[in-house]
């Protein structure tokens, strides 16, 4: 074979290597955006998904009318986790617990003379607990602001605690008469803590009634 053969041979070669890179840079780029597309349409798929649960949450479940609105003739429980609570129609704040929703009549015995089987109970006064309310700190003041301005008998007021549905509307409120706070409770500081800080409320009321 002449020199100038093994170069034409070598030229080819080389053209033809050239090529193949080529075709394997083009498909790779295409398989790149064939990825990227489906990425896309799972991620599409996942939001579709997601918004269609988030409207099963309050919608009839199986054709039926289950749900947590009200007027459903089978209501779904709603969950404890979110909860909002004002005063006087102003927002103290969104707390993590709330302890106190209870009301309990005394019980007086009495024991009738020469009745042994039983001893009648009569019902006596409605007692109420505190309501505790306890949550991380934040920079929020309107917790410590209404501790405060409550001071004196005559500026008691109203709170309500409103229990949230999933689309975040009320679904149970509790309104509080007469409440003042009677303590409030700060984070324990600790340097080797790895806790949330937290402050916790109490109030004391003179009833409190279930709301629409």
């Amino acid at each position: 074979m002449s020199f100038q053969q093994q170069i034409a041979d070598a030229e080819k070669q080389a053209d033809q290597a050239v090529d193949d890179a080529n075709k394997e840079a083009q498909q790779a780029v295409a398989d790149a955006r064939q990825d990227a597309q489906q990425a896309e349409r799972t991620a599409d798929k996942a939001a579709r998904d997601a918004q269609q649960l988030a409207g099963q949450a309050t919608k009839p479940i199986n054709g039926s009318d289950r749900a947590t609105k009200k007027g459903s003739k089978t209501p779904d429980p709603v969950g404890g986790l979110r909860f909002l609570v004002k005063a006087d129609d102003c927002t103290i704040g969104r707390f993590a617990h709330c302890h106190g929703l209870s009301a309990e009549y005394e019980i007086e015995e009495y024991a009738e003379g020469g009745q042994n089987a039983f001893v009648h109970k009569l019902r006596g006064r409605m007692r109420y607990p505190n309501l505790v309310l306890s949550r991380g700190i934040t920079h929020e003041s309107g917790l410590m602001d209404w501790f405060l301005q409550t001071k004196k008998a005559g500026e008691r007021g109203n709170i309500s605690v409103s229990l949230l549905g999933p689309d975040g509307k009320p679904v149970r409120r509790w309104g509080f008469e007469a409440a003042f706070p009677v303590r409030w409770e700060g984070p324990v500081l600790n340097a080797r803590s790895h806790t949330a800080a937290t402050e916790t409320l109490e109030i004391a009321h003179r009833g409190f009634v279930v709301q629409d």
